[in-house]
């Protein structure tokens, strides 16, 4: 039960921090360029998850599978909004 809540308190803090960077940029000028910029943090965010899956293979760190999870739904997001 504990596991659950701390994976939906997660879950509920990374669509916050994506709007929270996404909204005020909503209706800027430059929409390629910002498009660019959510394309570039989606990259990371692949990256980063391909990275963290890799140390989890490695060390078995349970931590590091939430952390890679998260950035694995996250690239995709990004380049939705």
């Amino acid at each position: 039960m504990a596991l659950s809540l701390a994976l939906l308190a997660m879950s509920i803090a990374v669509v916050g921090s994506v709007l929270f960077v996404a909204l005020p940029r909503v209706g800027s000028p430059g929409p390629f360029t910002l498009f660019l910029r959510f394309a570039a943090a989606s990259a990371v965010a692949a990256v980063g998850a391909s990275a963290l899956y890799l140390a989890y293979g490695g060390s078995g760190s349970r931590a590091s599978l939430a952390v890679a999870d998260m950035c694995m739904v996250l690239a995709p997001l990004l380049l939705f909004v």
